[in-house]
C-alpha cells in the first residue's frame, strides 16, 4: 500500500508513520500545494497512491482545497487513472460541518485527532485496502 501523509505539524507525520510501519510506503506533505503536486507526479509516473491521510488546516493549500482538487484531477484524467485514491481526514477539527464538508468533497472517512492506530486500520480494512503485516 502506498500511502501520502499530507500534515503540517512533524509530531503528527511522524506518529502517523509509525502507525503505517510495516504495512505501507509512506510519503509527506506539510501543506496542499505540495501534496498535490506529489499526488498528480505519481499518477504520472504510473504509481499512484492508495490512500491520502488528509489534515484540514494548513499552510499554502488547506484540506478541503486539496480535497476538491483531486477529485477534479481524478476526474479531468479518467483514463490515466484506474480507480479514485481513498481519503481519511485526519483533523482536530471534528465539528459538523467540517466533517459533513468533508464527505461533500469526497473524503470516505474522518478521524478526529488524536488518530488512533486501531481505529486507522478499522477504517483502512473497511476501505478495502490491506493491512497486513
Amino acid at each position: 500500500m502506498k500511502v501520502l501523509i499530507v500534515e503540517d505539524n512533524n509530531a503528527s507525520q511522524v506518529l502517523m508513520k509509525l502507525h503505517f510501519k510495516g504495512i505501507a510506503d509512506c510519503a509527506c506533505a506539510e501543506n496542499g500545494r505540495d501534496a498535490y503536486g506529489m499526488f498528480t507526479f505519481a499518477i504520472d509516473s504510473g504509481e499512484p497512491f492508495d490512500l491520502i491521510c488528509l489534515d484540514i488546516n494548513m499552510p499554502e493549500m488547506d484540506g478541503h482545497e486539496f480535497l476538491q482538487k483531486i477529485r477534479v484531477y481524478e476526474n479531468e484524467n479518467q483514463g490515466l487513472i484506474t480507480s479514485k485514491v481513498k481519503v481519511i481526514m485526519t483533523s482536530a477539527l471534528g465539528d459538523p460541518q467540517n466533517v459533513v464538508a468533508s464527505y461533500k468533497e469526497g473524503c470516505e472517512d474522518y478521524i478526529v485527532k488524536p488518530v488512533k492506530k486501531s481505529e486507522l486500520m478499522q477504517k483502512i480494512e473497511s476501505l478495502g485496502l490491506c493491512v497486513d503485516n
